[in-house]
């Protein structure tokens, strides 16, 4: 494994799901991911939200670099404030 992969975890309904990354790659891809391996195919991917340890929304669009994700990193997905809701 070179320094441009590495592991990272992300936490979805608080069972973390480990996943190797590269750093070249969208978040995006990483998501679906996560999602798959947790069961969670109820809601699109687009309707999860992304964040760091510290609560910063992640843009799933952009790479792991541009994320600034790093070895070792633990992320949180979460549905959405209002998904399900019926608000328009």
């Amino acid at each position: 494994m070179s320094d441009r992969d590495f592991g990272i975890d992300i936490v979805v309904n608080g069972k973390p799901e480990h996943l190797k990354v590269h750093i070249d790659q969208p978040m995006e891809r990483y998501v679906k991911e996560a999602l798959e391996r947790s069961g969670n195919s109820g809601q699109p991917p687009e309707q999860w939200e992304l964040r760091d340890a510290t609560g910063r929304i992640l843009d799933a669009s952009k790479t792991v670099g541009q994320s600034g994700i790093k070895k070792g990193a633990k992320l949180f997905l979460n549905l959405k404030a209002g998904v399900g809701g019926g608000r328009g």
